[in-house]
Protein backbone atom coordinates (compact mmCIF):
# COMPACT_ATOMS: atom_id res chain seq x y z
CA UNK A 1 0.00 0.00 0.00
CA UNK A 2 1.34 3.53 -0.75
CA UNK A 3 0.00 7.26 -0.62
CA UNK A 4 -0.40 9.91 -2.80
CA UNK A 5 -1.30 13.10 -1.48
CA UNK A 6 -2.85 15.89 -3.84
CA UNK A 7 -3.72 19.62 -2.67
CA UNK A 8 -7.21 20.75 -3.43
CA UNK A 9 -8.56 24.23 -4.16
CA UNK A 10 -10.82 24.71 -1.77
CA UNK A 11 -11.49 28.60 -2.09
CA UNK A 12 -15.16 29.59 -1.17
CA UNK A 13 -15.70 26.35 0.84
CA UNK A 14 -12.96 26.44 3.62
CA UNK A 15 -15.98 27.11 6.07
CA UNK A 16 -17.64 23.86 5.08
CA UNK A 17 -14.47 21.94 5.75
CA UNK A 18 -13.74 24.00 8.87
CA UNK A 19 -17.33 22.37 10.53
CA UNK A 20 -16.04 19.10 9.53
CA UNK A 21 -12.73 19.22 11.52
CA UNK A 22 -14.61 20.94 14.27
CA UNK A 23 -17.01 18.58 14.97
CA UNK A 24 -14.38 15.52 13.75
CA UNK A 25 -12.67 16.95 16.83
CA UNK A 26 -15.78 16.95 19.47
CA UNK A 27 -15.90 13.23 18.72
CA UNK A 28 -12.40 12.58 19.29
CA UNK A 29 -12.04 14.58 22.14
CA UNK A 30 -15.61 12.39 23.98
CA UNK A 31 -13.89 9.53 22.95
CA UNK A 32 -10.85 10.17 24.66
CA UNK A 33 -13.47 11.01 27.69
CA UNK A 34 -15.16 7.55 27.28
CA UNK A 35 -11.84 5.54 27.52
CA UNK A 36 -10.58 7.54 30.72
CA UNK A 37 -13.87 7.31 32.48
CA UNK A 38 -14.03 3.59 31.50
CA UNK A 39 -10.74 3.10 32.66
CA UNK A 40 -11.41 4.89 36.15
CA UNK A 41 -14.69 2.62 36.29
CA UNK A 42 -12.24 -0.40 35.76
CA UNK A 43 -9.90 0.49 38.48
CA UNK A 44 -12.07 1.51 41.66
CA UNK A 45 -14.35 -1.39 41.07
CA UNK A 46 -14.75 -4.31 43.46
CA UNK A 47 -13.70 -7.08 40.65
CA UNK A 48 -10.29 -5.22 40.14
CA UNK A 49 -9.54 -4.86 43.87
CA UNK A 50 -10.04 -8.65 43.80
CA UNK A 51 -8.05 -9.58 41.20
CA UNK A 52 -5.30 -7.09 42.23
CA UNK A 53 -5.38 -8.68 45.96
CA UNK A 54 -5.25 -12.25 44.54
CA UNK A 55 -1.87 -11.63 42.63
CA UNK A 56 -0.41 -10.85 45.60
CA UNK A 57 -1.03 -14.61 46.42
CA UNK A 58 -0.04 -15.58 42.54
CA UNK A 59 3.67 -13.87 43.60
CA UNK A 60 3.66 -15.35 46.63
CA UNK A 61 3.56 -18.56 45.24
CA UNK A 62 6.28 -17.74 42.70
CA UNK A 63 8.50 -16.59 45.61
CA UNK A 64 8.37 -19.95 47.54
CA UNK A 65 8.89 -21.97 44.22
CA UNK A 66 11.75 -20.64 44.03
CA UNK A 67 13.33 -20.42 47.36
CA UNK A 68 12.14 -23.94 48.59
CA UNK A 69 14.84 -27.43 47.80
CA UNK A 70 12.35 -29.72 48.15
CA UNK A 71 11.63 -31.31 44.79
CA UNK A 72 8.01 -32.59 45.57
CA UNK A 73 6.78 -29.31 47.17
CA UNK A 74 8.49 -27.08 44.21
CA UNK A 75 6.34 -29.26 41.94
CA UNK A 76 2.81 -28.44 43.82
CA UNK A 77 3.86 -24.80 44.34
CA UNK A 78 4.29 -24.60 40.17
CA UNK A 79 1.07 -26.21 39.51
CA UNK A 80 -0.67 -24.24 42.02
CA UNK A 81 1.03 -21.52 39.83
CA UNK A 82 0.15 -22.38 36.69
CA UNK A 83 -3.21 -22.93 38.27
CA UNK A 84 -3.90 -19.45 39.50
CA UNK A 85 -2.45 -18.22 36.73
CA UNK A 86 -4.45 -19.33 34.24
CA UNK A 87 -7.57 -18.22 36.62
CA UNK A 88 -6.38 -14.72 36.91
CA UNK A 89 -6.02 -14.67 32.95
CA UNK A 90 -8.81 -15.32 32.44
CA UNK A 91 -10.42 -13.07 35.27
CA UNK A 92 -8.72 -10.18 33.81
CA UNK A 93 -9.91 -10.71 30.29
CA UNK A 94 -13.80 -10.63 31.80
CA UNK A 95 -13.16 -7.68 33.16
CA UNK A 96 -11.33 -5.82 30.76
CA UNK A 97 -14.51 -6.99 28.24
CA UNK A 98 -16.99 -6.11 30.78
CA UNK A 99 -15.85 -2.17 29.91
CA UNK A 100 -15.35 -1.97 26.44
CA UNK A 101 -11.57 -2.42 27.42
CA UNK A 102 -10.27 -5.62 25.82
CA UNK A 103 -7.03 -6.52 24.05
CA UNK A 104 -9.49 -6.84 20.22
CA UNK A 105 -9.21 -3.65 18.11
CA UNK A 106 -12.89 -3.87 17.86
CA UNK A 107 -14.90 -1.01 19.06
CA UNK A 108 -18.29 -1.05 18.31
CA UNK A 109 -19.08 2.12 17.98
CA UNK A 110 -22.96 2.26 19.19
CA UNK A 111 -21.89 1.76 22.55
CA UNK A 112 -19.51 4.36 23.17
CA UNK A 113 -21.12 7.22 26.03
CA UNK A 114 -21.99 10.26 24.66
CA UNK A 115 -19.57 10.10 21.55
CA UNK A 116 -22.23 7.23 20.24
CA UNK A 117 -25.17 9.89 20.70
CA UNK A 118 -22.82 12.97 19.24
CA UNK A 119 -21.65 10.89 16.03
CA UNK A 120 -25.77 10.17 15.40
CA UNK A 121 -26.70 13.81 15.41
CA UNK A 122 -23.67 14.52 13.64
CA UNK A 123 -24.23 11.94 11.04
CA UNK A 124 -28.18 12.77 10.50
CA UNK A 125 -26.79 15.99 9.46
CA UNK A 126 -24.03 14.57 6.89
CA UNK A 127 -21.16 16.31 8.57
CA UNK A 128 -19.30 12.90 9.85
CA UNK A 129 -19.15 9.55 8.02
CA UNK A 130 -19.48 6.25 9.56
CA UNK A 131 -16.32 5.22 8.71
CA UNK A 132 -14.60 8.42 10.02
CA UNK A 133 -15.53 7.81 13.51
CA UNK A 134 -14.79 4.14 13.85
CA UNK A 135 -11.46 5.19 12.56
CA UNK A 136 -11.05 7.50 15.27
CA UNK A 137 -12.30 5.09 18.23
CA UNK A 138 -10.06 2.30 16.74
CA UNK A 139 -7.42 5.17 16.92
CA UNK A 140 -8.34 5.84 20.20
CA UNK A 141 -8.71 2.45 22.23
CA UNK A 142 -5.16 1.67 20.00
CA UNK A 143 -3.71 4.46 21.67
CA UNK A 144 -5.39 3.47 25.28
CA UNK A 145 -3.60 -0.19 24.90
CA UNK A 146 -0.49 1.29 23.99
CA UNK A 147 -0.55 2.99 27.40
CA UNK A 148 -1.76 -0.14 29.35
CA UNK A 149 1.14 -2.06 28.31
CA UNK A 150 3.70 0.65 29.20
CA UNK A 151 4.94 -0.38 33.22
CA UNK A 152 4.67 3.21 34.34
CA UNK A 153 1.52 4.59 32.80
CA UNK A 154 -1.76 5.67 34.49
CA UNK A 155 -3.73 4.07 31.26
CA UNK A 156 -5.10 8.20 30.96
CA UNK A 157 -4.97 9.56 27.47
CA UNK A 158 -4.51 13.00 26.72
CA UNK A 159 -7.12 14.53 24.50
CA UNK A 160 -4.78 16.42 21.31
CA UNK A 161 -4.80 20.40 20.75
CA UNK A 162 -7.19 21.58 17.88
CA UNK A 163 -4.44 22.46 15.69
CA UNK A 164 -2.82 19.06 16.36
CA UNK A 165 -6.07 17.58 15.02
CA UNK A 166 -5.43 17.43 10.97
CA UNK A 167 -6.64 14.19 9.47
CA UNK A 168 -10.45 12.71 8.66
CA UNK A 169 -10.15 9.19 6.98
CA UNK A 170 -12.71 7.89 4.83
CA UNK A 171 -13.41 4.31 3.27
CA UNK A 172 -15.89 2.63 1.45
CA UNK A 173 -16.58 5.73 -0.40
CA UNK A 174 -14.32 5.30 -3.27
CA UNK A 175 -16.73 7.35 -5.75
CA UNK A 176 -15.88 10.11 -4.24
CA UNK A 177 -11.93 10.22 -5.35
CA UNK A 178 -12.81 11.53 -9.48
CA UNK A 179 -10.35 12.39 -12.05
CA UNK A 180 -11.87 15.51 -11.80
CA UNK A 181 -11.45 16.23 -8.62
CA UNK A 182 -12.88 15.30 -4.51
CA UNK A 183 -16.23 15.06 -4.19
CA UNK A 184 -18.90 15.58 -1.13
CA UNK A 185 -22.11 15.96 -0.70
CA UNK A 186 -25.39 14.06 -1.43
CA UNK A 187 -26.47 12.52 -4.88
CA UNK A 188 -27.65 15.80 -6.87
CA UNK A 189 -26.06 18.03 -4.63
CA UNK A 190 -22.31 17.73 -4.87
CA UNK A 191 -19.12 20.09 -3.97
CA UNK A 192 -15.96 18.98 -6.18
CA UNK A 193 -12.78 20.10 -4.70
CA UNK A 194 -10.59 20.48 -8.01
CA UNK A 195 -6.55 18.83 -7.46
CA UNK A 196 -4.01 21.27 -7.73
CA UNK A 197 -1.08 18.72 -9.40
CA UNK A 198 2.70 19.42 -9.23
CA UNK A 199 5.56 17.93 -11.27
CA UNK A 200 4.50 14.19 -11.88
CA UNK A 201 1.71 13.94 -9.19
CA UNK A 202 -1.00 13.80 -12.41
CA UNK A 203 1.02 11.13 -13.85
CA UNK A 204 1.15 8.85 -10.88
CA UNK A 205 -2.59 9.66 -9.67
CA UNK A 206 -3.93 8.89 -13.25
CA UNK A 207 -2.21 5.39 -13.91
CA UNK A 208 -3.69 4.15 -9.68
CA UNK A 209 -6.68 5.26 -10.75
CA UNK A 210 -7.34 3.19 -13.88
CA UNK A 211 -5.37 0.04 -12.74
CA UNK A 212 -5.39 -0.01 -8.65
CA UNK A 213 -8.00 0.24 -5.80
CA UNK A 214 -8.62 2.52 -3.54
CA UNK A 215 -8.03 1.34 0.11
CA UNK A 216 -8.70 4.62 2.55
CA UNK A 217 -8.61 8.27 1.70
CA UNK A 218 -8.06 11.30 4.08
CA UNK A 219 -8.49 14.92 4.15
CA UNK A 220 -5.79 16.40 5.86
CA UNK A 221 -5.21 20.16 6.73
CA UNK A 222 -2.01 22.02 7.58
CA UNK A 223 -1.34 25.27 8.64
CA UNK A 224 0.35 27.94 6.58
CA UNK A 225 2.50 30.83 7.75
CA UNK A 226 -0.04 33.31 7.46
CA UNK A 227 -1.91 30.76 10.15
CA UNK A 228 -4.83 29.94 7.21
CA UNK A 229 -5.49 26.67 6.88
CA UNK A 230 -4.18 24.71 3.31
CA UNK A 231 -6.13 21.25 2.32
CA UNK A 232 -4.94 17.82 0.83
CA UNK A 233 -6.50 14.84 -0.44
CA UNK A 234 -4.28 11.39 1.02
CA UNK A 235 -5.24 8.42 -0.90
CA UNK A 236 -4.02 5.13 -0.26
CA UNK A 237 -3.87 2.76 -3.20
CA UNK A 238 -3.42 -1.13 -2.29
CA UNK A 239 -0.85 -2.22 -5.21
CA UNK A 240 2.72 -0.98 -6.18
CA UNK A 241 3.12 2.72 -7.35
CA UNK A 242 3.74 4.11 -10.41
CA UNK A 243 7.58 3.65 -11.59
CA UNK A 244 7.93 0.57 -9.47
CA UNK A 245 9.01 -2.67 -11.64
CA UNK A 246 7.61 -5.85 -10.46
CA UNK A 247 10.46 -7.54 -9.63
CA UNK A 248 13.93 -6.38 -8.47
CA UNK A 249 16.27 -5.83 -10.95
CA UNK A 250 19.78 -7.27 -9.34
CA UNK A 251 19.95 -11.01 -7.41
CA UNK A 252 22.10 -11.08 -3.95
CA UNK A 253 21.43 -9.93 -0.18
CA UNK A 254 22.26 -6.51 1.27
CA UNK A 255 23.10 -5.41 4.91
CA UNK A 256 21.33 -2.48 5.55
CA UNK A 257 22.67 -0.64 9.31
CA UNK A 258 21.94 2.75 10.71
CA UNK A 259 24.74 4.82 11.81
CA UNK A 260 23.79 6.75 14.44
CA UNK A 261 27.11 8.45 15.10
CA UNK A 262 27.74 9.05 11.32
CA UNK A 263 24.13 9.93 10.56
CA UNK A 264 24.29 7.47 7.49
CA UNK A 265 22.72 4.75 5.92
CA UNK A 266 25.65 1.75 4.83
CA UNK A 267 24.78 -1.17 2.83
CA UNK A 268 26.97 -4.04 2.19
CA UNK A 269 26.98 -6.63 -0.44
CA UNK A 270 27.16 -9.74 0.91
CA UNK A 271 28.28 -11.30 -2.23
CA UNK A 272 30.99 -8.51 -3.24
CA UNK A 273 31.47 -7.19 -0.23
CA UNK A 274 31.18 -3.82 -1.50
CA UNK A 275 30.29 -0.62 0.80
CA UNK A 276 27.64 2.06 0.31
CA UNK A 277 26.67 5.11 2.32
CA UNK A 278 23.81 7.06 2.24
CA UNK A 279 23.92 10.59 4.17
CA UNK A 280 20.82 11.59 5.86
CA UNK A 281 22.32 14.20 7.90
CA UNK A 282 22.71 16.80 5.32
CA UNK A 283 20.18 19.28 6.52
CA UNK A 284 20.48 22.03 3.86
CA UNK A 285 21.08 24.35 6.79
CA UNK A 286 17.69 23.77 8.03
CA UNK A 287 19.12 22.95 11.50
CA UNK A 288 20.76 26.44 11.69
CA UNK A 289 17.62 28.22 10.66
CA UNK A 290 15.66 26.19 13.82
CA UNK A 291 17.70 27.18 15.88
CA UNK A 292 17.73 31.24 14.56
CA UNK A 293 13.19 30.59 15.31
CA UNK A 294 13.84 29.04 18.68
CA UNK A 295 16.06 31.46 19.91
CA UNK A 296 13.46 34.39 18.92
CA UNK A 297 10.51 33.02 20.27
CA UNK A 298 12.43 32.08 23.59
CA UNK A 299 12.96 36.39 23.54
CA UNK A 300 9.74 37.06 22.76
CA UNK A 301 8.21 35.23 25.24
CA UNK A 302 10.34 36.38 28.11
CA UNK A 303 9.58 40.02 26.28
CA UNK A 304 6.05 39.40 26.74
CA UNK A 305 6.02 37.62 30.33
CA UNK A 306 8.33 38.71 32.56
CA UNK A 307 6.00 38.04 35.50
CA UNK A 308 6.24 33.99 34.73
CA UNK A 309 10.02 33.80 35.40
CA UNK A 310 12.67 34.00 38.43
CA UNK A 311 15.26 35.84 39.12
CA UNK A 312 17.78 33.64 37.88
CA UNK A 313 15.88 33.02 34.47
CA UNK A 314 13.77 29.64 35.05
CA UNK A 315 9.91 29.09 34.83
CA UNK A 316 8.30 29.67 37.58
CA UNK A 317 6.22 26.98 38.98
CA UNK A 318 2.48 26.08 39.22
CA UNK A 319 -0.17 27.65 36.92
CA UNK A 320 0.54 30.42 34.68
CA UNK A 321 -0.93 32.91 31.46
CA UNK A 322 1.38 33.42 28.89
CA UNK A 323 0.66 36.35 26.13
CA UNK A 324 1.32 35.54 22.17
CA UNK A 325 2.06 38.83 20.86
CA UNK A 326 1.95 38.97 16.80
CA UNK A 327 5.51 38.80 16.45
CA UNK A 328 5.16 35.54 18.32
CA UNK A 329 2.82 34.17 16.41
CA UNK A 330 4.75 35.47 13.34
CA UNK A 331 7.55 33.43 14.41
CA UNK A 332 6.10 30.56 15.19
CA UNK A 333 4.11 30.16 11.82
CA UNK A 334 7.53 30.68 10.14
CA UNK A 335 8.81 28.10 12.13
CA UNK A 336 5.92 25.46 11.73
CA UNK A 337 6.42 26.16 7.78
CA UNK A 338 10.08 25.41 7.84
CA UNK A 339 9.45 22.00 9.85
CA UNK A 340 7.31 21.24 6.60
CA UNK A 341 9.78 22.11 4.30
CA UNK A 342 11.96 19.58 6.27
CA UNK A 343 9.70 16.80 6.44
CA UNK A 344 9.46 16.92 2.71
CA UNK A 345 12.60 17.23 1.76
CA UNK A 346 13.68 14.61 4.12
CA UNK A 347 10.66 12.09 2.38
CA UNK A 348 11.60 13.14 -0.72
CA UNK A 349 15.46 11.58 -0.19
CA UNK A 350 14.37 8.66 1.68
CA UNK A 351 12.32 7.75 -1.04
CA UNK A 352 15.03 8.02 -3.79
CA UNK A 353 17.79 6.11 -1.21
CA UNK A 354 14.97 3.00 -0.79
CA UNK A 355 14.44 2.77 -4.38
CA UNK A 356 18.26 2.21 -5.00
CA UNK A 357 18.42 -0.29 -2.28
CA UNK A 358 15.52 -2.27 -3.01
CA UNK A 359 16.51 -2.30 -6.83
CA UNK A 360 20.10 -3.67 -6.19
CA UNK A 361 19.25 -7.07 -4.82
CA UNK A 362 16.28 -9.65 -3.56
CA UNK A 363 16.87 -10.00 -0.11
CA UNK A 364 17.60 -7.24 2.95
CA UNK A 365 18.65 -7.23 6.50
CA UNK A 366 18.19 -4.21 8.43
CA UNK A 367 20.51 -3.70 11.60
CA UNK A 368 18.81 -1.13 13.47
CA UNK A 369 19.58 0.83 17.06
CA UNK A 370 17.11 0.92 19.71
CA UNK A 371 15.82 4.45 18.73
CA UNK A 372 13.55 4.88 21.79
CA UNK A 373 16.62 4.27 24.42
CA UNK A 374 18.92 6.34 22.47
CA UNK A 375 16.10 9.17 22.98
CA UNK A 376 16.14 8.78 26.70
CA UNK A 377 17.38 11.73 28.51
CA UNK A 378 20.30 10.89 30.54
CA UNK A 379 20.73 12.72 33.89
CA UNK A 380 24.01 14.57 34.15
CA UNK A 381 26.18 13.55 37.04
CA UNK A 382 29.20 15.84 37.91
CA UNK A 383 31.26 13.54 39.36
CA UNK A 384 31.23 11.32 37.09
CA UNK A 385 30.96 12.94 33.75
CA UNK A 386 31.68 16.41 32.19
CA UNK A 387 28.45 17.79 30.52
CA UNK A 388 30.47 16.98 26.78
CA UNK A 389 31.19 13.47 27.58
CA UNK A 390 27.24 13.24 28.63
CA UNK A 391 26.00 13.81 24.97
CA UNK A 392 25.51 10.13 24.37
CA UNK A 393 22.04 11.03 24.43
CA UNK A 394 21.23 11.34 20.95
CA UNK A 395 17.46 12.55 20.79
CA UNK A 396 17.71 15.42 19.15
CA UNK A 397 19.64 14.31 16.18
CA UNK A 398 17.72 10.99 15.89
CA UNK A 399 14.29 13.20 16.27
CA UNK A 400 15.55 15.83 13.80
CA UNK A 401 17.05 12.92 11.01
CA UNK A 402 14.11 10.66 11.53
CA UNK A 403 15.93 6.84 10.59
CA UNK A 404 13.30 5.08 11.98
CA UNK A 405 11.06 6.71 9.41
CA UNK A 406 13.42 5.40 6.57
CA UNK A 407 13.22 2.01 7.63
CA UNK A 408 9.68 1.82 7.45
CA UNK A 409 9.69 3.47 4.14
CA UNK A 410 12.21 0.81 3.16
CA UNK A 411 10.16 -2.27 4.26
CA UNK A 412 7.41 -0.90 2.70
CA UNK A 413 8.69 -0.49 -0.84
CA UNK A 414 10.71 -4.14 -0.54
CA UNK A 415 6.77 -5.51 -0.07
CA UNK A 416 6.19 -3.74 -3.21
CA UNK A 417 8.70 -6.23 -5.02
CA UNK A 418 8.14 -9.01 -2.63
CA UNK A 419 11.73 -9.04 -1.08
CA UNK A 420 13.05 -11.02 1.79
CA UNK A 421 13.08 -8.59 4.46
CA UNK A 422 14.28 -9.07 8.12
CA UNK A 423 15.69 -6.37 10.99
CA UNK A 424 17.80 -6.96 13.88
CA UNK A 425 17.88 -4.47 16.64
CA UNK A 426 21.33 -4.04 18.48
CA UNK A 427 21.44 -3.98 22.15
CA UNK A 428 23.59 -2.30 24.63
Amino acid sequence: MYTIELKLDTRGYDEYLEKKFKYGYKLKRALVNYFNMQENRRVNSDKYKELAGRMQELNTLQDKAKDTKDKNEKKLLKKAYKGLSEELKQGWIELNDSYGLGNGKFVDYKKLGQASVMYERYASEGIINWSTFENMAVDTKKGYLKRKKQADSENILKVPRYVDFNTLWYRKCNNNITPDGLRFGKRGNYIIFPYVFKCTDEIRFTYALERQKIAWYGIKRTLDRHNKWMYSVLIVFGEVPYGMPESPIKQGKLVVSVDIDKLAIKTVNVDTEEEVFFDIANDFGYSDKLSYYDKKLEESRRQSNPDNYNLDGTVKKGKRTWVRTKNYNTLLARKRTLWHKIKQSRKERFHSIAKDIVLSCDEIVVIKEDFKALQKRKDFNPEEMNWNDSRKQRGAEIMFNAPYEFIVLLKQKASYLGLKYSETTLKK
